[in-house]
């Protein structure tokens, strides 16, 4: 993997009826994805489209995507992306100074991606997200949104519903090499807004009010966004050197069962999670930050206060003081 070869193999043989999505964020990544299509794929002029997926704080032009989403049901839809790899990092997962005066590195621009392909090009890889064809997307955008707007799998809607389910294939493979440290929630108000319990709601204030529903959404989407917080990788980084310098005056006198933690630090990778901290020390909230995801925290006052209700769309839980 450290060569640039995907994660996911792609049989030439049946690689005709595929349509690519590629994410890249600029030319030189575009290319390099290109490159690797026409080099493995079987067929002379593959089916392929380019968006800035990764980017999930602006709407997705998906025209061309919603173009070419009027194939066979068979076909076979495969999310492309670089991961741009810094030497030695796997090692010690130390961050230098350099990377937080010109940037993190894993994020280039065209001019340092292409001084980056110059002196090494092993530190492009090529990921290739779990394929997925266009009669299961359909299927799944049916059962998660209750059909959207209403115009069927040929909306607008749908190409951007295939676009996100594109993003999210892509960061479970950028994972795979890079760490679960780097899970963080993904297009949080698109999900919300294609929920059809939300969509209701939604349209309810709307006749309440006297006001168009899209002008209540875009209302309420930098609220959403300012809530829902998506840390970058290099500020997650940074967070666990901070973590670790933390625990370093600690660790001599700390007992921690490792085998709950191994437990907890699973759950966290797999399951949408709420942990209730005892408060006791306010060291607990970092204890299983290392190698795990970033945890959301949810700020309440337990000084004046012996029961916090937290709401959320999809209900309420009970947190009692410990």
């Amino acid at each position: 993997m450290a060569d640039g070869t995907p994660r996911t193999p792609i049989v030439a043989e049946a690689a005709a009826d595929r349509l690519y999505i590629i994410d890249a964020r600029n030319g030189v990544e575009r290319q390099l994805l290109l490159d690797w299509i026409h080099a493995t794929a079987g067929d002379s002029e593959p089916a392929w489209t380019s968006l800035d997926i990764e980017d999930g704080d602006h709407a997705l032009p998906v025209d061309v995507l919603q173009a070419r989403l009027g194939g066979a049901p068979s076909r076979q839809v495969v999310p492309l992306r670089v991961a741009w790899r810094i030497p030695g990092f796997d090692r010690d997962r130390a961050l230098k100074l350099r990377h937080l005066i010109f940037g993190d590195p894993r994020h280039p621009g065209p001019l340092r991606a292409r001084l980056i392909l110059l002196r090494d090009r092993r530190r492009a890889q090529i990921l290739v997200g779990e394929a997925a064809s266009l009669d299961a997307l359909r299927t799944r955008f049916c059962a998660q949104t209750g059909g959207g707007d209403g115009e069927g799998a040929d909306s607008p809607e749908f190409a951007g519903f295939v676009a996100r389910q594109a993003a999210l294939a892509l960061d479970v493979a950028e994972r795979g090499v890079r760490g679960t440290r780097y899970k963080v929630p993904r297009f949080v108000a698109e999900s919300l807004r294609t929920n059809p319990k939300f969509r209701a709601a939604l349209a309810d204030l709307a006749g309440t009010l006297g006001r168009p529903v899209g002008e209540l959404f875009r209302e309420a989407r930098p609220l959403m966004k300012e809530v829902i917080a998506r840390p970058s990788a290099l500020f997650l980084d940074l967070r666990a050197w901070l973590d670790r310098k933390m625990f370093g005056g600690y660790a001599p006198e700390m007992e921690i069962d490792a085998a709950e933690l191994a437990r907890l630090r699973t759950i966290l990778r797999e399951h949408p999670t709420a942990i209730l901290f005892t408060h006791k020390t306010y060291i607990d909230g970092a204890t299983p930050s290392c190698g795990s995801p970033m945890k959301t925290t949810c700020r309440c006052c337990t000084c004046s206060a012996g029961r916090t209700s937290i709401s959320r769309s999809w209900g309420n839980f009970i947190a009692g003081r410990g």
